[in-house]
């Protein structure tokens, strides 16, 4: 969803697509998570601009998705390390001649990295990671009433 030109009309064709009480299931990152609360706004690692044209807290999710016609059945966070990484990678890459070797080493791909700040993610569930995943309904045809 955070790839759409306009997130809202994209969802409002998800809902229509959906068959009365459907359900979709939409992962972005979450703005709100303590990673961005903690790290200065341009080296977070879910803004991934320009890829990323509209990010979402739980908040404003839930208000894209009732402008949408959908309701939202569940909220929850999963472990996703990379944007923790890419956030220390952007911090390093702004630092005085960082060593070559350790821009390298700072890699989503590196999988100590990855071991570790998932360990962190999965420690920090309840304060909300960078990644979100929400379940969404279509509400069921209730048909004219008398």
């Amino acid at each position: 969803i955070e790839h759409m030109v306009d997130p809202v009309a994209a969802l409002k064709k998800l809902a229509e697509i959906l068959v009365p009480g459907g359900e979709a299931f939409i992962e972005t990152p979450d703005t709100a998570c303590l990673n961005a609360r903690l790290t200065p706004k341009r080296y977070w690692g879910g803004y991934h601009y320009p890829r990323h044209l509209h990010l979402f807290a739980p908040r404003s999710m839930t208000t894209a998705l009732e402008l949408a016609g959908l309701e939202v059945l569940e909220i929850r966070h999963v472990p996703c390390p990379i944007p923790w990484i890419t956030t220390a990678h952007a911090w390093l890459q702004e630092r005085s001649r960082p060593p070559e070797a350790l821009l390298r080493a700072v890699d989503w791909r590196n999988p100590l990295l990855l071991a570790f700040f998932t360990a962190c993610d999965l420690l920090l569930l309840r304060f909300g990671t960078s990644n979100m995943q929400i379940v969404a309904r279509r509400p069921l045809d209730r048909g004219p009433r008398e």
